[in-house]
């Protein structure tokens, strides 16, 4: 794939649709176009990027926008790849603000464009981390009586209303989050125990939650988070602390505001782009577009108001 140094570089590459769509159907098919309805091989071509199932019992037109997140989307491939290739680039993340001024599209397709290619960030396949696993939990969020009358709690949840995220790092390998109601250790240690292998050599501060997780994991060591004990050979949280930064300053600088609908798609798209902080910008470009394949999120549902 071509390398591309900018957003400016991409979208003179992808310069209209068709170029968008080859692309496309060389990623999703490898030249040999397959029926999305029936999985049949044998199909022709109607018109340039549209084509039609010979099967019997079949003979669905389709495109390669079918069964993937564009699918139903009137907004050109062009732009889907330029928002793609921002925020698989952009570490701090974008504001649906700043993404619609650079696509030159509204803040409200921005804000849709932007949650959906989140949805796509979700990992697919979720094993256990293993190795040397750094477990820490962090609040993000304001004081309910700072906040605007439209994002207020409607729960009464009292006057701190921050959201609790426990996050786990992989030495050298991957991270995840997982939003939390509560601190309690009857949330926080299932939380552990769904992500981290019991293989692990576990690593946390001296939360209270944290204290009895001896008792299911054979390695489990205890450091005080004073700036004395932080650096100390194997014994410390630094990794998760630092992941933990970056994230703040995409929520101070860039979001402002997450609310606890969309939360985790927001810790997604934080964790994809650490966990393939080892690779190019082009093959994190081309990884997000195949992520994005069986992937649905309609605006009701992102909004809460499809009926059930």
């Amino acid at each position: 794939m071509k390398h591309f140094k900018s957003i400016v570089q991409l979208l003179d590459h992808f310069k209209d649709e068709q170029t968008c769509i080859d692309f496309l159907e060389q990623q999703k098919w490898n030249g040999q176009p397959v029926c999305p309805h029936c999985q049949h091989d044998q199909v022709y071509r109607v018109k340039p990027g549209k084509y039609r199932c010979k099967a019997k019992g079949c003979c669905q037109y389709f495109t390669v926008r079918h069964n993937t997140i564009y699918a139903d989307s009137r907004i050109p491939l062009r732009i889907w790849f330029g928002a793609i290739y921002l925020y698989t680039t952009s570490k701090k993340g974008l504001s649906s603000v700043q993404l619609a001024t650079q696509l030159n599209i509204t803040q409200k397709t921005a804000w849709f464009l932007a949650h959906r290619i989140r949805e796509a960030f979700v990992e697919k396949v979720v094993t256990p981390l293993e190795g040397v696993v750094e477990v820490d939990e962090m609040y993000v969020g304001g004081l309910e009586s700072n906040k605007h009358i439209s994002k207020k709690d409607k729960e009464g949840r009292g006057q701190n209303c921050k959201h609790i995220i426990i996050g786990f790092v992989e030495r050298g390998g991957r991270v995840r989050m997982k939003h939390l109601p509560n601190t309690n250790a009857d949330t926080m240690q299932p939380a552990v125990f769904q992500n981290v292998s019991l293989d692990a050599h576990l690593i946390s501060d001296a939360h209270a939650s944290y204290k009895t997780l001896w008792m299911v994991y054979d390695n489990h060591t205890i450091v005080k988070n004073h700036s004395s004990y932080r650096t100390q050979g194997t014994y410390h949280t630094n990794t998760i602390e630092g992941f933990w930064s970056i994230f703040k300053r995409g929520y101070v600088g860039i979001y402002q505001y997450m609310s606890k609908e969309h939360i985790m798609r927001y810790c997604n798209e934080f964790a994809y782009r650490y966990n393939t902080r080892r690779v190019s910008a082009e093959e994190r470009f081309e990884d997000s577009i195949k992520n994005l394949q069986g992937v649905h999120l309609n605006y009701k549902q992102l909004t809460g108001k499809e009926k059930k």
